[in-house]
């Protein structure tokens, strides 16, 4: 049948209709849409049915039309896009009017509640989310295989309920979860669904859920262990996911005291040796989540005010200075230890922080007191600075050469950073943080679309002269990314595949090269060579392009200026039936031609041919001066 569905080009009505399901997703709807019009390949209906996508994270993310399904299930357009997890901007996605990171969702392969299967045969939305490892309504793991053969539970058998081997899910056995445990879900599934908006955590009732999520899985990591580096989601087990929200969910419900308590936990002797400020030497772990390009900027200002509340810290500054008052609850630093911290020469950092106002620098009493500034400061000032990228570490990011990165960057997709930490970095930096939502983005717009038949990575078309005439430009792009697809297997710009068609419209669209104009001329290459080097037909340089080349311009102002033996029989009518000899006898003297500079042809101005006695005679008189035919000849060409 799927294959009777793609021979069809006109979209007729399934003959057995579906209606969604509260909390159903649209994949969930696909598949229970398929299973009942006994549909063998769930991936190529769902193919034919989207139009345009072959897999099955393509269809969960993608932006696409929906009048397609439309017309093949009767469901109104706007009920399928509210089930879809539509892109938004910056990395996020629409569940069901909830923000959400790409990474909050597993699609790989899906899972189910028993329980839940019994009630009532259709796939809930909340199984797709990465930390729905629990039904929270039965207080049962979510499974993901059959209990009889052990196959996965995927997309590509077309039955919500039953595996291949023709076992029912909902007789499979699942593990009960302690009440305990189910705390941190419960939370969190309660503010996307909108049933919950109090916690006993006012740290997490100030954030919206995406970065709930990402404050209580990162605390989490650090209670659990693995202070290394931050490990993604998707690289936590089942397990390790629910063990990861409840330590962070227990940290923020005692904040930010069971912070510091963690924290001295997981002190080691390195953190008092070598320099003794710093933030990653006095926070250890998680400092280094702090600066880590993909933490958010509303996760990094809790942290940061938690830090400044550390009870050390404040007890140190004290004791430095205890006629000073700070401006705010924040501990203050003398100018050597944020110089130390920021690892900058000492005059660049006073300089930078006395020019923001960073500095305390009288305690309004009139005694004398040092040179102290706000901590806060200096730490947002070190987040900032690791957060940046030089040219090299662009160029890594990207996967582009040097001059890829070139025009990448005069096309206007990443602007240097400024402010105060980029006045520290001393040379032209970029936010790592910038970069990661500009690929995001690219991936948001192309994922899912099939791949051209001549792909080019935009890494190497960005280096290579042929593309050079290209408008690489955000707004250009943003309409040329229906052409492209998104290869999972590649990093930075070569991951993203143009189709190299429409490289090939827009090249012919700008300047030639001489033997390309001298086709467009009419004349043999050594002319054209000829032509452009005795400065009668114009041209120039374009960057990233070897060679000169000769713009449409210049082509067109060559004909309203000249005229060549091509033209004469040709040319509106006015010359039919002329030749080069006929002119020369008439006392025309030529601009380039046999005998006048070495040209192999002869070229005439077009103003001396019809003033000439020979255009009189044959037209009655001379035509206006500086014109041709109804178009009027620049003044610098006359």
């Amino acid at each position: 049948m799927g294959r009777a569905m793609t021979d069809n080009t006109e979209l007729a009505r399934l003959p057995f209709p579906a209606t969604p399901v509260a909390g159903e997703s649209l994949l969930g709807f696909l598949l229970r849409l398929a299973e009942r019009n006994k549909v063998n390949d769930p991936i190529a209906f769902l193919a034919y049915c989207s139009g345009q996508h072959t897999t099955v994270s393509a269809l969960a993310l993608s932006a696409s039309d929906m009048s397609r399904l439309n017309t093949r299930c009767g469901i109104p357009a706007g009920s399928l896009e509210a089930m879809a997890y539509r892109p938004i901007e910056n990395g996020l996605i629409d569940f069901f009017g909830t923000s959400l990171r790409c990474e909050d969702l597993a699609l790989q392969n899906r899972r189910f509640c028993p329980a839940c299967l019994k009630e009532g045969a259709h796939h809930r939305a909340v199984w797709d989310l990465t930390i729905t490892t629990v039904c929270i309504r039965h207080g049962l793991y979510l499974q993901d295989a059959c209990r009889y053969c052990a196959r996965p539970a995927d997309w590509t058998f077309g039955s919500v309920g039953f595996c291949p081997c023709g076992k029912s899910y909902s007789t499979s056995a699942s593990i009960p979860v302690p009440d305990q445990e189910l705390r941190a879900l419960k939370y969190v599934l309660g503010r996307i669904e909108g049933t919950v908006r109090n916690s006993s955590s006012k740290v997490l009732d100030k954030l919206a859920p995406v970065h709930a999520i990402e404050l209580m899985l990162g605390l989490g990591t650090v209670a659990a262990g693995r202070t290394q580096r931050r490990r993604r989601i998707a690289s936590l087990r089942d397990g390790e996911i629910g063990q990861t929200l409840n330590g962070g969910f227990n940290i923020c419900l005692g904040w930010p005291d069971r912070l510091f308590e963690c924290l001295g936990r997981l002190q080691d002797g390195r953190h008092q040796n070598g320099r003794r400020y710093g933030l990653e030497l006095t926070f250890g772990p998680v400092a280094f989540w702090m600066k880590h390009a993909d933490t958010s900027d509303e996760v990094r200002a809790v942290l940061t005010d938690a830090m400044s509340r550390h009870p050390d810290l404040k007890y140190a500054a004290s004791l430095r200075s205890a006629r000073v008052v700070s401006n705010d609850d924040g501990s203050l630093l003398t100018l050597d230890e944020a110089q130390q911290a920021l690892r900058r020469a000492h005059g660049k950092v006073r300089d930078v922080l006395m020019r923001h106002g960073h500095v305390i620098r009288d305690d309004q009493k009139g005694g004398g007191a040092p040179i102290l500034v706000n901590a806060r400061a200096v730490w947002r000032l070190q987040m900032d600075l690791f957060d940046f990228a030089d040219e090299k570490t662009l160029r890594t990011m990207l996967k582009c050469s040097r001059v890829g990165l070139k025009v990448f960057l005069k096309a206007g997709w990443l602007e240097p950073a400024s402010g105060a930490a980029a006045e520290l970095a001393g040379r032209p930096v970029w936010s790592k943080k910038a970069v990661c939502a500009t690929l995001a983005q690219m991936k948001a717009e192309t994922v899912g679309n099939r791949r051209p038949r001549k792909a080019v990575p935009m890494s190497k078309a960005l280096s290579d002269s042929r593309f050079a005439v290209v408008d690489w430009s955000p707004f250009a792009m943003k309409r040329e990314f229906q052409h492209c697809s998104w290869d999972g297997a590649g990093e930075g710009l070569a991951a993203l595949l143009l189709d190299e068609r429409v490289f090939r419209r827009a090249r012919a669209a700008g300047p030639s090269t001489i033997p390309e104009a001298a086709v467009k001329l009419g004349v043999k290459e050594q002319v054209g060579y000829h032509l452009v080097n005795r400065e009668i037909l114009g041209c120039g340089r374009v960057p990233g392009q070897n060679g000169r080349r000769v713009g449409d311009a210049d082509i067109v102002a060559f004909h309203a200026a000249y005229v060549i033996p091509r033209q004469l029989g040709l040319d509106e009518g006015r010359y039919r039936g002329w030749t080069s000899e006929q002119l020369v006898a008439e006392g025309l003297v030529p601009v380039s031609g046999p005998g006048v500079d070495g040209g192999r042809q002869f070229v005439f101005r077009r103003q001396d041919v019809e003033r000439s006695s020979l255009f009189s005679a044959n037209f009655g008189g001379a035509g206006e001066q500086g014109t041709v035919g109804s178009r009027r000849i620049p003044s610098r060409l006359a």
